[in-house]
């Protein structure tokens, strides 16, 4: 294996761990964790290069070790939401779930509709 392959790889499992903070709900965040648990695998699988540096390894692991952790957040998550009489108990919070939730949301969604309107690009 090349070492650019092996980079692209750790890119690809470091932004499985940014992508979780783009989940708003639930489902999103169900279907994140089949996604990330498949990069995982093939984080975990790839074959370091005779030629790779320290670095690398590095960057690898600290990715594949974030990206375990989210995973355990999440399947955590999904199991203590409901507890044994029916009542949800438990959610995971992301950036863009808080977001949603954020009350200026509106008022910044407005303004930036006022000034697209203002400039013709609606």
């Amino acid at each position: 294996m090349r070492i650019a392959d092996y980079r692209n790889i750790c890119a690809s499992v470091r932004d499985m761990a940014v992508h979780f903070h783009s989940c708003v709900d639930a489902c999103e965040r169900h279907l994140w964790a089949i996604r990330a648990r498949a990069a995982l695998h093939e984080g975990m699988q790839v074959e370091c290069p005779l030629r790779t540096s320290q670095d690398d390894k590095q960057n690898m692991n600290a990715a594949l070790v974030e990206l375990q952790q989210l995973i355990r957040q999440v399947e955590a998550a999904t199991r203590s939401v409901v507890s044994s009489n029916g009542v949800k108990t438990k959610s995971v919070t992301t950036r863009a779930s808080a977001y949603n939730k954020s009350p200026g949301r509106a008022v910044r969604l407005g303004r930036a509709a006022r000034s697209a309107m203002r400039c013709g690009y609606f």
